[in-house]
């Protein structure tokens, strides 16, 4: 199910900063001909680039709709990101994320949470004035110690929730969230042998939250977020093959490539019921 808004609670600690998630391998020697060794990529960078692919896709294919913001969870929580057009790109994100300092000793994701939920319940640009309903997602990543720490972290979000909207319906200030999908997504170096936390799905009684939870390694998370954001926004996947690269000069022979391209179902639906009038529309005028 497709949400206007969608919130990353990135955990910050040194279980993701420190830990080699997966290997780089470089296939490169020295001047000697000895092979060099593979370099270690932290969760945490791994993190962030599946979050920021993740995030380019949906702002690519709905751009002034749909609206994304990350919390680093540190001892603070910092947010990156505005629900304002002019902040959803990937450039902005990078340079706000390269200001993120060290990282802390412990999980903060718990910590966070509030500042996730106080977050989810201010209105974007498309969302102020008139009846919203305000449906959410928020994606908690992180390495998470066993089943009970993500337990505890699912009834905290439910227990939060009920609290922060109480306090707008007395207040009147700020969006109730009506529904809110909750995600934990818990990630562990390759060189485990098995994760510590089972994946399952939870339905609140009230049908108010959605609860999932995966286990991923490191090295496939890029692959899993980028299934994850078709699933999340009723996205499909099609590959143009067999184009033809631009032939070199004294070039024998020519060779084609493969271009996979990410679009809304509904797209795939129309072409092949042959309805393609909404399809095609000139990007410029006379084209």
């Amino acid at each position: 199910m497709s949400k206007a808004k969608t919130i990353f609670l990135l955990d910050h600690s040194t279980k993701t900063a420190l830990n080699p998630g997966s290997l780089v391998d470089l296939e490169t020697r020295s001047r000697t001909g000895i092979p060099t060794e593979n370099v270690a990529k932290p969760v945490w960078t791994c993190m962030l680039e599946a979050c920021l692919e993740y995030s380019r896709i949906v702002w690519d294919i709905y751009p002034n709709h749909c609206f994304i913001r990350y919390i680093i969870c540190d001892d603070d929580a910092l947010e990156i990101g505005l629900w304002d057009t002019a902040s959803q790109n990937v450039n902005h994100f990078m340079n706000l994320l390269s200001s993120v300092r060290a990282a802390s000793s412990d999980s903060m994701i718990g910590r966070c949470i509030p500042a996730a939920l106080d977050s989810l319940s201010e209105p974007t640009e498309n969302e102020k004035g008139g009846k919203i309903k305000n449906e959410c997602r928020l994606i908690c990543i992180g390495s998470f110690n066993d089943d009970k720490h993500v337990r505890n972290l699912e009834v905290m979000c439910q227990e939060l929730l009920n609290q922060k909207n109480r306090d707008i319906i007395t207040s009147g200030k700020g969006l109730a969230i009506t529904c809110l999908s909750i995600i934990f997504l818990n990630v562990y170096p390759d060189h485990f042998q098995v994760s510590k936390v089972s994946e399952m799905l939870c339905v609140d009684q009230s049908l108010q939250t959605y609860t999932d939870v995966y286990s991923v390694r490191a090295g496939n998370l890029s692959n899993f977020m980028t299934a994850l954001v078709l699933k999340h926004y009723n996205l499909t996947s099609t590959t143009v093959t067999g184009i033809p690269m631009k032939e070199e000069q004294n070039a024998s022979s020519s060779a084609n490539y493969d271009v996979e391209i990410f679009h809304p179902s509904a797209a795939m639906e129309e072409l092949i019921r042959g309805d393609v009038a909404g399809l095609v529309y000139a990007v410029k005028e006379g084209c």
